[in-house]
């Protein structure tokens, strides 16, 4: 796979265990401020599905995703993806990556289908029913009983709360389709009923170690989040099996590649111990426990193999260069974070992507210590100990158990010199860190303490997006296929914040002729109800189309006779979106929003008040009123709006057959001074680039062995003595002046060989220092003849 950005190691250090096997911890975030990482493209979730809020029902609802509430996409009908297809995953995140030396980073792209998750032995094995759903429902099934929701069809389909399906899943809910799961419950399960790793660095926080591998430094409370494993989240490469398939590792640090490629499940089987019968709070042994089948055995369990999964290990580069306190575009070209992923053939009716985000910095080791035994001395207690005689404090605000609100977290008497003597061996040691701290870095004066706005659940944190449900199908043709969708959200661009404002993903996009380009979007009617000043149309909704225009600098489409950037059979529909037979299908009570994959109206509301006068079989009118009132932006029948068109349109394949640059818009959404989108499509002539290819391989064949000639006879000259250098001299017949590019005139008699060898020494002996003769001075007169005799014409050989 092509790719673009970074990947996501986890930097904690985590020791090296009995085996050998070196575990790397979650990448660290710099600071207590939001990190946060969004997905564009595939939309991402960031645990919403249909709620028309400004912030998100849930954050626990699918997965911890750590952002800020307000960010994600509303549901939308699914995607689809061919094998082999091109797709560009586009994201941002907040701080800093790449070569940016305020923070260490990685991202880590990963996808997991429907076969990869199980319900059964820990999550690890078999089947599951209907495992991977964003959380739906059907109007004609009744979710009163023990599986559903707990309300009845009627009450489902109502208007209100119960059909934004945020709430978390659990196990009585487990095999309801009106919860979204990605994880099962029985992996979930054996991540609680495990040890966690008690290896892991986890500064001072306190861990609930009754929750096994759900407690974590940065969930160190063990909430629920969805089915989600905390510890499998928040580090990588993991120990244990994991559904999660690698795609992509994009790092601040390429020389770690080797050690993500090896370490990668996709390459990799992942072992884990098991023990049948557990009573109590008795827990399966983790990887720290028993790493070798005999020490299993030794604990009471069974040894279990997981293999790998059989495909390439990820892609492995340097991330894209993104600064700090910053959601946007960035690095060469100005262009969101992105990667081109080459779809896996992995054919399945139901994937998820998933796009985490570590970040950590150097207040303590994270590599560096990797070498040494178990356990590691560097976090031991003895440097926390002696940190806490400092008299550290923390934030007199704070309300941890451990400690007394504005007190020193030990009633220790040391003395400022000591407390600064152990401070500088912590910095040493960078590490630990302690929960915002007020410290004294010299001054010895008590007052002068400076407060650090440290989090340790946070200096070193994990941030993660999700995609909604999309399925991957076998490709109908057998060329090169381009996806190109669309991203954004309906509102100005601080009411769609941290999303982004509507865009073509890519909107610059070049293919050589013959290949296929899939063009495919999915609209959503779960926004916020934006007003038309702030996004055209019926409110709530989004809506593409695409129409070619003359260049990217005019907002006026190109008339039907001049298009030719898609098949003239295409233009209609890609630009009216076969609104006016989509009408005449519908009848009164479906008017707005009845695409195929849509299951409720827009707003029940005021649905009728709108549709007042529609009649079964009319198609678009601009001129259609309600109530005696124009009402244009909200109006079903204005195909101009694209108000009739679908929540999801299919372009289909198109190969691409005229050779050229062309640029194209959406009607509704390019609202000049306010949005733009707009997009460039630009096909190259593949015999014409070939021959080009051919004709510049050529040249550059020629140039490059004349340089090689060029420099093997300046050799030759500065070291004639040389074997090497005595045979270029003596066999060369003509020669190139270096500096003048002069061919050489032939003697008018041939010298034997032992004159030539002559020759050639004297050639040498004057050097290179004769003014104006190039890279050798004038020989001297023949074999034998006085060094003042006159010389013979320039450059004889």
């Amino acid at each position: 796979t092509q790719s673009y950005m970074g990947n996501l190691a986890t930097r904690e250090n985590m020791s090296t265990m009995k085996a050998g096997l070196v575990f790397v911890t979650m990448l660290l975030l710099a600071s207590t401020a939001m990190a946060d990482i969004y997905l564009h493209n595939p939309r991402g979730s960031n645990n919403r599905n249909r709620e028309r809020n400004e912030n998100r029902n849930n954050a626990n609802r699918l997965f911890d995703s750590q952002n800020n509430d307000k960010g994600g996409y509303a549901w939308a009908p699914p995607m689809y993806y061919y094998v082999g297809s091109v797709l560009p995953i586009e994201w941002t995140n907040q701080h800093s990556c790449g070569p940016n030396p305020n923070t260490y980073c990685e991202i880590i792209i990963q996808y997991a289908c429907e076969s990869d998750f199980h319900c059964g032995e820990g999550g690890m094995t078999g089947t599951c029913n209907s495992t991977l759903r964003d959380g739906t429902y059907s109007p004609t099934v009744d979710y009163s009983g023990t599986t559903g929701r707990g309300d009845t069809a009627a009450q489902v389909t109502a208007a209100g709360q119960n059909k934004q399906l945020t709430n978390t899943i659990t196990q009585a809910r487990k095999d309801s389709v009106f919860y979204g799961r990605h994880e099962t419950y029985e992996y979930w399960k054996y991540c609680n009923d495990r040890k966690r790793n008690t290896n892991l660095y986890t500064a001072d926080r306190q861990l609930n170690d009754n929750q096994g591998a759900r407690s974590t430094r940065q969930n160190p409370n063990d909430n629920p989040h969805g089915f989600e494993c905390p510890e499998e989240r928040d580090y990588y490469p993991y120990w244990h099996p994991s559904p999660w398939r690698d795609i992509a590792v994009l790092t601040n640090d390429v020389s770690r590649c080797e050690f993500y490629r090896k370490e990668s499940q996709n390459v990799k089987p992942k072992n884990y111990c098991w023990v049948p019968t557990l009573t109590g709070n008795n827990k399966h042994p983790n990887q720290n426990d028993a790493t070798t089948e005999d020490n299993c055995s030794k604990k009471g369990g069974i040894w279990k193999t997981i293999p790998a999964f059989g495909i390439s290990p990820p892609d492995c580069m340097e991330a894209p260069y993104t600064r700090d306190n910053h959601l946007g575009n960035m690095g060469e070209g100005n262009v969101a974070s992105r990667y081109n992923w080459t779809i896996p053939n992995t054919v399945s009716g139901q994937c998820v992507l998933r796009v985490r985000y570590n970040i950590s910095n150097y207040n303590y080791d994270s590599w560096g210590t990797t070498s040494q035994p178990d356990p590691l001395p560097i976090f031991d207690k003895a440097m926390q100990n002696s940190a806490l005689d400092c008299q550290i404090t923390r934030d007199p605000g704070a309300t941890d158990a451990t400690e007394t609100p504005g007190q020193p977290d030990t009633g220790s008497t040391t003395t400022a010199s000591s407390c600064t003597g152990n401070l500088q061996a912590i910095a040493q040691a960078r590490g630990p860190l302690f929960d915002r701290p007020y410290v004294d870095f010299g001054l010895g004066n008590s007052s002068a303490k400076l407060s650090l706005a440290i989090n340790t659940n946070q200096n070193g944190r994990t941030f993660q997006d999700r995609s909604y449900v999309f399925a991957i199908k076998a490709a109908p043709v057998s060329g090169t296929i381009y996806n190109l969708n669309v991203r954004g959200k309906r509102g100005n661009i601080v009411q769609a914040y941290p999303a982004v404002e509507y865009d073509f993903v890519p909107n610059e996009l070049t293919v050589t002729k013959g290949d296929y380009v899939h063009f495919q979007w999915a609209n959503s009617d779960f926004n916020v109800g934006r007003q038309p000043n702030n996004g055209e149309g019926q409110q709530n909704s989004d809506r593409h189309n695409i129409v070619e225009i003359p260049n990217r600098n005019t907002n006026f489409p190109l008339q039907l006779s001049k298009m030719s950037m898609l098949p003239s059979d295409k233009v209609a529909t890609f630009a009216l979106l076969q609104q006016d037979s989509i009408l005449k299908s519908r009848t009164p009570d479906l008017c707005i929003n009845s695409g195929p994959n849509a299951l409720d109206p827009v707003n029940t509301d005021n649905l009728n008040a709108l549709c007042t006068g529609l009649v079964s079989g009319e198609g678009c009118d601009l001129a259609f009123s309600v109530a005696g009132r124009t009402n244009e932006q909200a109006s079903p029948r204005n195909c101009g709006k694209l108000n009739a068109g679908d929540t999801y349109f299919d372009g289909g394949l198109v190969q691409v057959s005229t050779v050229g640059n062309f640029h194209y818009m959406s009607t509704r959404n390019n609202n000049f001074s306010n949005r733009s989108q707009k997009g460039s499509l630009t096909v190259l002539d593949v015999e014409a680039l070939s021959l080009a290819a051919k004709v510049g391989i050529a040249l550059g064949t020629i140039a490059g062995l004349v340089f090689i000639y060029l420099f093997m006879v300046w050799g030759a000259r500065r070291y004639p003595k040389s074997t090497i250098g005595t045979c270029i001299l003596s066999i060369n017949t003509f020669c190139v002046d270096v500096f003048c590019c002069k061919y050489c005139r032939r003697s008018n008699r041939r010298l034997s060989v032992a004159e030539r060898s002559t020759a050639a020494g004297e050639r040498v002996n004057v050097g290179l220092g004769g003014a104006g003769v190039g890279l050798a001075a004038p020989l001297s007169g023949p074999r034998g003849s006085p060094q003042n005799s006159p010389p013979p014409p320039p450059y004889r050989v």
